[in-house]
């Protein structure tokens, strides 16, 4: 039975439920503290000065009333605390779930190289993968911990904002969402084309990387039969195919990055001009339209995170579909997670093509 990229991200959140779970709800509420810290300075300026503000306001939609000085300084020092900590947690798990993931594919692919079959083992893609061994590793971790987990967290952080937002104003909450769904959509869209892009990049760079170490491994025979002119011509047209898949990669990686500053602030001047239509069934006063904004902008490094999910999946999931080309090779009897014991009892040995001769 061949395994799937379904099956290993199964087993790997099985054995891994504890610390996912502490992930996203260490993620959930450290971006929850993110915009509870700024916004309880609209309380200070409330009790100490007498004076109103947006913030000050949501911070009591959501029950949050802070009538003095001392209860002020109390509750921003636990928040700080409090944001300290989860913003270890949330590091300290998100890596460790990326450190756990690649030891568990290491261990797969080297138990499956071991055990390939010998005539599978000499085909070409085993060597070319080696090359490819740290950059899709990287892209799987990034796949399982930004792609994944990290997103659900932000999600859910999204939803909470989006429900505070539909009770100040339908007609504002309803266009911000339709803009940020319009935005996914886009990013969407460019990811795919990205995805291309990328696997050319990879692929020229494993097969350049393969060359060079051929090559340097057989240094004394180029210097021997004087083939050094040679060579770095079959070097520069790798090179060249190189620099120009990365070309066209950075350019459409350049949307990914420039896309979301330009739906954020897309997003912020639909809200400014619903705001002031006058065929609008329902005005948006000032003090809810700042809290718009404010919102907005607290939702800004989240929605950043989630627009650039698309592009993290498209290169994670290329990353798993060339390690499953590995893994999923013709081999031998593979006795993965069998003790020593069992290992010795179903143990076999084929002799293949002996023979001798006096």
């Amino acid at each position: 039975m061949s395994l799937t990229r379904k099956n290993m991200l199964h087993q790997f959140v099985s054995k891994n439920k504890p610390i996912i779970a502490l992930a996203l709800v260490s993620g959930f509420l450290s971006s929850l503290c993110s915009v509870l810290l700024p916004l309880s300075i609209g309380s200070f300026y409330q009790v100490a000065f007498g004076e109103s503000s947006g913030k000050n306001e949501l911070l009591g939609r959501i029950g949050l009333n802070l009538t003095s000085l001392n209860s002020f300084f109390v509750f921003f020092a636990t928040l700080t605390i409090l944001k300290g900590i989860l913003t270890w947690l949330e590091h300290a798990t998100m890596r460790s779930i990326e450190e756990r993931i690649t030891h568990d594919v290491r261990s797969r692919l080297f138990h499956a190289q071991l055990n390939h079959d010998f005539d599978s083992f000499h085909t070409k893609s085993i060597g070319k993968y080696l090359t490819r061994y740290s950059s899709d590793m990287l892209a799987i971790q990034q796949y399982v911990s930004k792609g994944l987990i990290k997103p659900i967290a932000d999600g859910l952080f999204l939803i909470t904002a989006f429900s505070l937002l539909f009770q100040l104003n339908h007609t504002l909450s309803k266009a911000l969402l339709l803009v940020f769904l319009a935005g996914s959509v886009l990013m969407i869209l460019v990811s795919t084309l990205q995805k291309q892009s990328n696997e050319s990049r990879r692929n020229n760079r494993s097969s350049l990387l393969g060359f060079i170490e051929q090559r340097l491994h057989a240094i004394a025979t180029i210097k021997a039969f004087n083939r050094s002119h040679p060579e770095e011509l079959k070097f520069a047209k790798r090179n060249d195919k190189l620099y120009h898949s990365s070309i066209r990669f950075q350019l459409i990686n350049g949307l990914n990055k420039a896309l979301p500053q330009v739906i954020f602030f897309t997003a912020i001047g639909i809200l400014l001009r619903l705001s002031v239509s006058e065929g609008s069934e329902q005005h948006a006063s000032s003090a809810s339209l700042l809290i718009f904004i404010l919102i907005l902008l607290y939702l800004q490094s989240v929605y950043k995170r989630l627009l650039r999910v698309p592009s993290l999946l498209s290169s994670g999931s290329a990353s798993i579909d060339n390690l499953m080309s590995v893994l999923n090779l013709p081999h031998e009897v593979m006795h993965a997670g069998e003790g020593e014991i069992e290992l010795r009892k179903n143990l076999s040995i084929q002799i293949r093509n002996l023979s001798f001769e006096y």
